[in-house]
């Protein structure tokens, strides 16, 4: 069934899309940590829903890091 996606010319404008989504991806003024979460996880399960293995799950967390909210750099550099 993977195989059938990536040779679809569609499903890889889709995916290709996606990851450009995922890593333009940050969090909004007024959002929640969860809120914020759940938008990542939802953009990663439409990829993998096309075939699409996210291997690097660390990059995944870091990225969502990063994208924090400047008000919450101090409580990640405390952990």
């Amino acid at each position: 069934m993977q195989n059938e996606y990536k040779d679809d010319v569609k499903v890889r404008a889709i995916i290709q899309s996606l990851r450009r989504q995922l890593e333009k991806i940050k969090m909004e003024k007024n959002e929640v940590v969860d809120e914020f979460t759940n938008r990542i996880i939802k953009v990663m399960n439409q990829m993998k829903s096309y075939g699409e293995e996210i291997s690097d799950k660390k990059e995944v967390i870091e990225k969502m890091l990063i994208s924090l909210l400047k008000k919450f750099d101090l409580i990640m550099a405390i952990k």
